[in-house]
């Protein structure tokens, strides 16, 4: 995606931004020395990363468990670095709504229940950029195993789990397949299904990680999909899992399943009527 065509994403203003990376109050913050630290941070003298770390944890999910699968891995993060993450979160979400579409309905409150390029094509300024970037890199990991920590490693790239930012950068970066799934609606690639019902047709629903895509039965779409959702996880990171994923059909899409099945590589279910 070109970072200059950002006509049809919601842009954050300039007031937002400025709420955004405005200096850190007691009103946000628990304890004065905790200001005190942010305040550092706010002028670039304090060094993040120090505060970046966490431990891994395995815990087992079944008694005398003696392989990798049969362990649950806990991310623990530092309690300090997490206040930070927070705080920042809880800048984020006064935004959020109006940069994430109503399709997505997970960690949204009031819905029911590429950080650096996706950010500033969204109109999140430099200086929130270079937060962001500050919050979600540089971390190092340990992992415990038997009560033994071992020698921390560096994570390069993703979001962890137990970082109160995480849902929302998530929903943020993920937000851009919506807005590739209505450019290729717009450009008539794909069509949504009961247009006559929804606007513009239903095309995509998010919860969290989890995502549903609509479209009319026709091999060609699924094709421009299939291209769409690889182009998707190249810009983005994000692994796409359609080993795991399911196809539901309906009608006459029910006599392809097969050729829908073999296309995007996921395992067939039963029909539907």
């Amino acid at each position: 995606m070109v970072e200059s065509q950002n006509q049809d994403i919601p842009q954050v203003t300039e007031e937002e931004n400025n709420i955004l990376t405005a200096t850190f109050t007691e009103r946000e913050i628990i304890k004065k020395d905790l200001l005190a630290l942010f305040t550092d941070f706010f002028e670039e003298c304090l060094l993040l990363r120090s505060l970046n770390f966490g431990v891994i944890t395995l815990l087992p999910k079944m008694k005398e468990a003696t392989k990798i699968q049969q362990y649950r891995p806990i991310y623990v993060l530092n309690v300090s670095y997490k206040i930070f993450t927070k705080v920042a979160a809880n800048r984020l979400m006064t935004v959020a709504s109006k940069v994430v579409r109503p399709s997505q309905t997970a960690f949204m409150p009031g819905r029911n229940i590429m950080e650096g390029q996706t950010l500033r094509m969204k109109g999140f300024c430099q200086q929130w950029c270079l937060w962001t970037e500050k919050f979600v890199t540089g971390g190092s990991v340990g992992i415990k195993v038997n009560d033994d920590i071992g020698h921390y490693f560096q994570s390069k790239k993703g979001l962890r789990q137990g970082d109160p930012m995480s849902p929302i950068l998530f929903n943020i970066v993920a937000e851009m397949l919506s807005i590739l799934i209505k450019r290729a609606k717009d450009d008539s690639q794909i069509i949504g299904i009961i247009p006559h019902l929804v606007d513009d047709g239903l095309q995509i629903l998010r919860y969290a990680d989890d995502t549903i895509i609509f479209i009319d039965h026709d091999l060609e779409q699924a094709k421009n999909m299939k291209l769409l959702l690889c182009v998707f996880e190249q810009l983005s990171g994000l692994k796409i899992n359609f080993h795991k994923s399911e196809i539901f059909y309906f009608g006459e899409a029910k006599h392809f399943e097969h050729e829908y099945a073999e296309l995007f590589g996921c395992a067939q279910t039963p029909q539907c009527g």
